[in-house]
This record gives structure tokens, sequence and C-alpha cells, in this order.
């Protein structure tokens, strides 16, 4: 690996390392697994670079291995949005995949990023020789749906404070997250987080003041870190 400012890029044995032990992959068979990432290469990323894009009729599919990534969508008229912010063991792209069609969303990077990529091509191929790779996609893709639901979800929270809280935990791993996952700082900006809220930067500044003054957030101008999960979740059930 080698390190550049603050942020370590990951060689390509070290992000396959990763992605065994965190998220979709890690709960894959051995053999499945293997023979899936012997297909891959590594791309290092830099913020705000896009590893897909909307509407894009092919490319593969992604794993990030560390760094993080917004997910964005554009729906109607509307967008792009952000909607959510992954980390380490997230893996998108599956679309163009399994159904041919172009992608429904795209996804950037978050600062630096390490992922790893493997072509439609390459997936079909082992597809081929292992039929199962179609579960295998077919989980990943109710993974992204789950996703999707917590976000409808959280929209659906009344309060803005409540909502605030909820959209915190999701992005930084504490809700909605697949097992091995570990809980990051939310690396988005002030703007972002008020577009996922439906929230005006004026009135979530208000309500991160007050979260951090409580003691439950630190904000930087590198994000947002949790100081007490357990007392936030709490407040969702109040």
């Amino acid at each position: 690996m080698s390190e550049i400012g603050n942020f370590v890029h990951l060689t390509h044995a070290d992000a396959i390392d990763v992605v065994s032990t965190v998220g979709w992959l890690a709960g894959a068979p051995e053999d499945f697994r293997q023979a899936l990432l012997a297909r891959s290469s590594v791309k290092h990323v830099h913020h705000d670079e896009p590893i897909y894009r909307i509407e894009e009729p092919t490319g593969g599919i992604y794993g990030v291995a560390s760094g993080g990534v917004r997910i964005e969508v554009a729906t109607n008229e509307r967008g792009p949005s952000v909607i959510h912010f992954a980390g380490a063991g997230f893996w998108g792209g599956f679309g163009p995949v399994v159904a041919n069609t172009a992608r429904l969303a795209g996804i950037k990077a978050s600062g630096q990023a390490t992922v790893l990529h493997i072509s439609q091509h390459d997936y079909a191929a082992l597809a081929a020789a292992d039929p199962f790779a179609w579960r295998w996609a077919a989980q990943c893709l109710l993974w992204s749906l789950s996703i999707s639901l917590g976000v409808i979800d959280d929209m659906m929270i009344r309060s803005s404070r409540r909502r605030t809280i909820a959209l915190l935990l999701r992005l930084a791993g504490y809700r909605c997250a697949e097992p091995g996952f570990k809980a990051s700082s939310v690396a988005l900006t002030q703007d972002e987080l008020g577009q996922i809220a439906n929230l005006s930067r004026s009135h979530l500044s208000t309500i991160l003041r007050d979260l951090e003054g409580e003691g439950f957030i630190t904000c930087s101008y590198r994000g947002i870190a949790i100081r007490d999960a357990a007392a936030l979740l709490a407040r969702l059930g109040e």
C-alpha cells in the first residue's frame, strides 16, 4: 500500500483482503469469492470522481475497499441527488450485469477511494461456469433494495431532528448495514446532508450544532463523527 497525505492507497492484494472480510462478498462461498476476485482489477479514484454514472449501459460491478462513495439517483425530472454514503464492503453496478439495462444509480468517490472492478463480460463468464453466481448477484441487488427502503423510511419521519438523526446513523453504518461493516464518519458536506434530509442548510446547521452541543456528534471539515450512537438510537424511539 502507498500513503498519499492521510489516505492509504491499497494494493490489489490488500483491497482483495478487505472485501473478503466485510460486506456482501464476505458472506459468499470461498470458491466463488476467489474466482470473482481473480477477475478483478484495482482502481484508485479521487474526490468527486465518478466511478460509474447514471444511465451508463455497461461497465460491470465495483466494490469499495477503502474510502467512501456517494450514491446518486435521478428519477423522473429531478436529480442527480445524493441519497446514501457507503464505505468499505459496499458493492454496486449489478443492474446492467443482471438485466442488461442502463444504470439506475451512479456512485462518486467521497474523498480518496480504492475500488475493485469486475467487468460485465467477466462476471457473465464466471456465471456460465457457476450458475449460482446469479444468486449472489441477486443477493447484492436485494441489499441495494434494502438501502433504498431505508432511505424511504427515513424520509417519512416528520420531525426534522429525528430525520437528521436517522440519516446520520444510516450514513455512518449504524443502521441498514450488513454484518461486518464498520461504522465510520459521514464524509458528506452539509449541503449534501441537507439534500438527503430535505432540509435547508441553515435548518440542518442548527440541528447539527445542537446535537454536537449535547455530545452526540463531532463536526469537522472532514465530516461528522458519531460519538454516542446508542443515545442517538434511543432518540429515534422517543
